[in-house]
């Protein structure tokens, strides 16, 4: 097995590391190396406590070299590392090409999709909450917190922008 044309992984690779250790790597918001099968598969048991689905969608060619889209999707409804859920559908959309032998048995499997979206929609709450923060620490440097609007008085720090 292989993604995005990178090493490729044997059955017992994936066994003792987790489908999850291979199938991303190292990312901004998952950093494979730092984990292993049990805490890996506990984040985003965590994160989907409902599941994380996988469905093909179409398939578009047939033995001996299957070419296939799919999509993995889930409820993004338990914590995330220090990202809390959202509720929202969260999805990976991806092609594969999977080599099997005349009986059908699996020989290699090659999967291609851009995995940052997947992390970037689970961690995407956390750019919104950092401007917010931003924005609250820049208002708070203001001269005295207090401010004038067209001769009036307020401690609301919104008011200067509504002008």
């Amino acid at each position: 097995m292989s993604t995005n044309g990178g090493a490729s992984y044997t059955v017992n690779d994936i066994v003792q590391s987790g489908t999850y250790k291979l199938l991303i790597g190292d990312t901004t918001y998952y950093k494979a190396s730092e984990e292993n099968f049990e805490t890996s598969t506990k984040l985003f048991h965590n994160a989907f406590p409902n599941g994380f689905l996988w469905e093909v969608l179409e398939v578009y060619s047939a033995p001996p070299l299957i070419t296939f889209k799919w999509r993995h999707w889930g409820h993004f409804e338990g914590k995330y590392k220090n990202y809390q859920p959202t509720g929202e559908t969260i999805e990976i959309i991806g092609v594969s090409v999977a080599h099997v032998s005349e009986d059908l048995q699996l020989l290699s499997l090659e999967h291609y999709y851009d995995n940052t979206k997947f992390l970037d929609q689970l961690t995407k709450q956390n750019s919104l909450q950092k401007r917010f923060l931003n924005f609250i620490t820049k208002i708070r440097r203001l001269p005295n917190n207090t401010f004038t609007v067209k001769s009036k008085t307020t401690k609301c720090p919104f008011v200067t922008f509504l002008q």
